[in-house]
Parts: structure tokens; C-alpha cells; sequence
């Protein structure tokens, strides 16, 4: 078929504007709607379920270039040397459930990292949150959660796998590097 070479790119064209758009989009995994700072590092976000029932808030905190009083636990970077970014987050149960964080995995959106590297498991989510369990209404929390990249900027998504009785969810925390 013999088409008008202008229709065809008049076709093409939303097309690549779409891809365009696509590709500068962060990615998000789960079901999570953000609400972002003007700092463009902290936010608010809702985790649902694959059917849109509330879970779980998170409040994010950008904290800064150094931790926020002192380490609980030493870290594998000078971050005084080596440009780390520093975040507070807090997850608050929305519902009357009980919600257990049973493992949480860790991707970069850039370079050899963009796949899962890194799974923690139920046991150590409970050793730098004190508890992988979410009471109802209740709250949990990471203070000085840390990150840094190769990319500049780049993100650190720290994908929380939840369930509440028979529902599952994910948490898709993002940590945002910038040099």
C-alpha cells in the first residue's frame, strides 16, 4: 500500500513524542501515586493494592550530604570523602490490618544496577527498622538510609514486598542521588 509520506510521519510523530516522555519518567514499581517537594528529593506517596485500596503512606525526608545526628550502624562509604545522599522515611498503616514488609529488593533506574542486585530479607528489614511487622494504624521507620551512585543523578528504588492477610502490594521507596 502506497501511503502519503505526510500522513505517515504526521502518524510517526505522536508516537515518538510518547516514547520521548516515557523514557524520562521514573520508574515506579507497584501501585504508589507521589506527592513531591519542591526539593524534588522528599515526598509523600500512598502504596495501594492491584485494585487501589490505600496501604500504606510514606513520608520521605531528604536529610542532606552527612546523617542526621549520629549512625547506628557504620556504613560501607566515607560519605565525608564520596558525595552520599542521606534520607529519612516513614511508612504509616492506613488500615486496620496487620501488614508484614517480607522482603525488600534494590535497583538503580541507571547502568549495570537497573535489575534487582540486592535482596534483604523479612530479618533484616527488622534489623534497621527494628520490626518488618506494621501494626494497625501504626508506624515504622529508617532514619539515614543512604545512597550514591556512578549516574548523576540516578535513583535508588528500594522495593518493599508487603502483605496484609491475602493481599500483597509493593512500596517502591525512591532514594534520589545527586552529586
Amino acid at each position: 500500500m502506497n501511503t502519503n509520506p505526510y500522513i505517515r510521519i504526521s502518524l510517526l510523530m505522536p508516537v515518538l513524542a510518547l516514547l520521548a516522555s516515557c523514557s524520562n519518567s521514573k520508574q515506579i514499581f507497584g501501585n504508589m501515586s507521589f506527592e513531591w517537594s519542591s526539593d524534588k528529593r522528599s515526598y509523600t506517596a500512598i502504596a495501594k493494592t492491584k485494585g487501589g485500596k490505600e496501604m500504606v503512606k510514606v513520608e520521605c525526608r531528604y536529610v542532606g550530604k552527612k546523617p542526621d545526628g549520629k549512625m547506628e550502624e557504620p556504613i560501607s562509604r566515607d560519605y565525608r570523602h564520596d558525595p552520599t545522599d542521606f534520607y529519612h522515611y516513614k511508612f504509616i498503616n492506613l488500615t486496620n490490618k496487620t501488614i508484614t514488609l517480607e522482603s525488600v529488593d534494590y535497583r538503580f533506574d541507571r547502568g549495570q544496577y537497573k535489575k534487582i542486585f540486592q535482596r534483604k530479607t523479612q530479618r533484616d528489614i527488622a534489623d534497621y527498622m527494628n520490626s518488618s511487622i506494621l501494626e494497625p494504624k501504626g508506624t515504622l521507620e529508617r532514619k539515614n538510609s543512604w545512597v550514591w551512585g556512578k549516574f548523576n543523578p540516578d535513583v535508588l528504588h528500594k522495593i518493599y514486598h508487603a502483605r496484609a492477610e491475602e493481599e500483597e502490594f509493593l512500596i517502591d521507596i525512591h532514594l534520589t542521588f545527586k552529586d
